[in-house]
């Protein structure tokens, strides 16, 4: 028996290959951590069909940020993109670990 959370179960076995996801039998959910995307207030995306619709006349040009490369709000993001059919430019943060630990 074991406890995590949902980003070591997907990410691990992409990059180690020590284990698949199939291997573990879910007994249930404990926490339900939502994922949001959003934009500075004011700026020039209110709607997710505008920001579509500008990353593809511009790919590459609108940026994103997330916790790192491999986090799981990075492999949704990826996912984002495959979805819409558009290119971001990632610039992975180090997460909120560094920022909150107390010298």
């Amino acid at each position: 028996m074991g406890w995590t959370n949902t980003p070591p179960v997907v990410t691990i076995p992409i990059y180690k290959k020590s284990f698949r996801v199939d291997d573990f039998i879910p007994l249930c959910n404990i926490v339900f951590d939502s994922g949001v995307l959003a934009v500075r207030s004011g700026g020039r995306f209110d709607t997710l069909e505008k920001l579509v619709e500008e990353a593809k006349k511009q790919p590459g040009v609108i940026t994103y940020g997330t916790s790192g490369i491999g986090s799981d709000d990075h492999i949704a993001m990826l996912a984002f993109q495959k979805e819409a059919g558009i290119k971001l430019a990632h610039v992975p943060f180090d997460g909120s670990a560094t920022t909150c630990s107390r010298s």
